[in-house]
């Protein structure tokens, strides 16, 4: 018996909610019993002890407003206002608000424990060591402020992504960019600390200082502060370089092996000062039932039923129907133990969510529940009545781009597909998902708009197959109200993706004469004009009276920025309501 499904979204809401006052209750309990002290540093038995607890419940109550700036931002649709900066539209209301808030609360922290830091210290800073001495305190501050808002946004579904809105890719930016400034600031602790250590003392001294210093500093600092530090910093200081894009995209497995290196650097670095583990704990508990919950549910195995190898190159990956429930442009990781036990891979699901239901409704039967009608579900053209469906759950489809690589995740799965014995139902594999949010009223437009850069094309083709599967509901009427045009763009030869299987079922929907319009760009000629290709799509709005437009974009960088850009522009100058969703490849 398969294990039971676990709700991440409603698990993760019940969770945030009790993550603070837990916090909250931890936080005390830590500080009121100083003598349990486990760090190398423990302002709780020193002259700072107030200082860190006013800036531990700073920050608690920041993160507070943030949820409820990012709740009001989702309900009032800001981000998809854009803000114009030289005429152009430069960033949305919603990341601006949240990067003026970000600026104004870490101004807070830096102006203050450096105001604390000169005023508590026994004389004026004198000279440039001094205040290297200054800035290492400051600093250290700071990397612990960055180093609990690290963990927030890697819960990958519940709170962040069920109610608040924030989508995934979103957070990864905001990760990726804390991150940086997190890099910089163990940069400006370690200076300040280390570089005064090693004039004053002498290389000889400042190494058996590594191992053997005590002080009786306001700190409280024990034997092993700046080892314990130091190899804190060298830990997440590899895990950055090991993060760059150039690293993450052509060495995925590495980057993420590597990547578990950060949880060993934070508990090294919690041993080095405790307020560190303060101000990571509401983040740190959201991570762990985040994680928790996403371990249970991706227990469950199921088997790929087929691997086809599109004339594009592209592998289509089918999998038995998933018990659990996912959304159009949602994406999923996949593990397949016969190419590698501990390797997991993030691929956009391609198949629409409408396709599984437990019931089919067929709108013309007379014996059709009026319950069932309304549901979101698939008509069967070639029954007569209303069917109840008793049959498994339809495949859930992934398309993956194979890298060049023969030694490659792609392309050794390829190779187990091809090798597995002839009686052998399917490939093993287990789904971390699904993952990934789309705007408020994102499929409700009345005019979705897909492009697609490359491999971004599975995501377009699921949400225009779910558009379609959707708008069956409304077959009886003259016609479905929602409409749909996909756009992929690709360095192959058009001939290559016309034989597109997923785009010769889209082509075969009952719909998609009507309803559905696609255009294929090769990219071997000259760049797609996206930008103009918006434009020619808005000529008739009016004309049909559009209101709503939701643009989809899944992509390189610089087509995600000229779509969504262009996108701005055409609401302004068209008088439409349009709701952008981007996806870009790094995950």
């Amino acid at each position: 018996m398969a294990p039971k499904y676990i709700d991440p979204v409603r698990t993760g809401v019940i969770g945030a909610i009790a993550v603070f006052p837990l916090s909250i209750v931890l936080v005390n309990i830590l500080w009121r019993t100083p003598k349990r002290c486990y760090a190398q540093v423990c302002p709780e038995l020193a002259t700072y002890k107030d200082l860190n607890l006013i800036t531990t419940y700073v920050f608690y109550a920041f993160l507070v407003y943030m949820a409820i700036l990012l709740k009001i931002a989702q309900r009032n649709h800001w981000s998809q206002t854009a803000i114009t900066l030289g005429g152009k539209p430069r960033i949305t209301l919603t990341s601006f608000l949240v990067l003026i808030s970000m600026i104004a609360h870490h101004s807070f922290h830096f102006a203050y424990y450096w105001t604390e830091v000169v005023a508590r210290r026994a004389t004026y800073p004198a000279n440039y060591m001094d205040w290297l001495n200054v800035l290492f305190r400051v600093a250290g501050r700071m990397m612990a402020l960055q180093l609990g808002l690290q963990f927030i946004p890697t819960a990958r579904d519940g709170f962040l992504n069920g109610y608040l809105g924030l989508d995934f890719d979103k957070g990864l930016q905001f990760h990726r960019w804390s991150g940086t400034f997190l890099m910089l600031w163990i940069l400006f602790h370690g200076i300040g600390q280390e570089l005064p250590q090693g004039v004053r003392n002498g290389p000889q001294k400042y190494w058996l200082g590594l191992t053997g210093q005590s002080s009786t500093s306001p700190l409280a600092y024990t034997k092993y502060v700046r080892l314990t530090g130091m190899l804190a910093a060298l830990m997440l200081l590899w895990v950055g370089i090991n993060s760059l894009p150039i690293v993450r995209r052509k060495k995925y497995g590495w980057f993420r092996a590597n990547h578990f290196f950060a949880l060993t650097g934070f508990v090294m670095a919690c041993v080095h000062a405790s307020p560190i583990l303060y101000f990571a704990l509401p983040g740190l508990l959201t991570y762990l039932i985040d994680s928790i919950v996403r371990r249970y549910n991706r227990r469950h195995a199921y088997k790929i039923t087929n691997i086809t190898v599109e004339k594009c190159g592209y592998l289509r990956v089918d999998i038995e129907g998933p018990r659990f429930r996912y959304k159009p442009g949602q994406w999923a990781y996949l593990n397949v133990p016969a190419v590698r036990n501990l390797s997991w891979h993030p691929f956009s699901i391609a198949s629409s969510p409408h396709s599984y239901d437990d019931t089919i409704v067929i709108p013309n039967a007379p014996d059709t529940p009026d319950s069932v009608r309304k549901q979101k579900l698939v008509v069967d053209e070639s029954a007569s009545h209303y069917v109840q469906n008793n049959a498994s759950a339809s495949p859930i489809t992934f398309i993956i781009k194979p890298t060049t690589s023969s030694a490659s995740w792609t392309s050794n799965l390829l190779k187990a597909w091809q090798r597995r014995p002839a009686n052998s139902p399917g490939l093993k594999v287990f789904i971390d998902g699904p993952h990934g949010t789309a705007p408020k009223k994102f499929f409700d437009s009345d005019r979705v708009i897909c492009v697609a850069g490359g491999s971004g094309i599975p995501g377009a083709v699921g949400i225009a197959r779910s558009i379609l599967d959707y708008n069956l509901l409304d077959r009886n009427e003259e016609e479905a109200r929602q409409h749909v045009r996909l756009c992929w763009s690709v360095r192959d030869e058009a001939s290559a993706l016309s034989s597109f299987s997923l785009l010769n079922e889209l082509h075969g929907h009952h719909l998609a004469a009507s309803h559905l319009q696609t255009h294929l760009h090769s990219s071997l000629a000259e760049r797609l004009n996206v930008k103009g290709y918006l434009e020619l799509e808005a000529r008739t709005w009016k004309e049909e009276k559009v209101k709503t437009v939701s643009v989809y974009v899944c992509g390189p960088k610089n087509l995600i920025k000229e779509a969504s850009v262009a996108a701005f522009e055409l609401a302004k100058k068209e008088g439409v309501v349009i709701r952008v969703h981007t996806e870009g490849y790094a995950r």
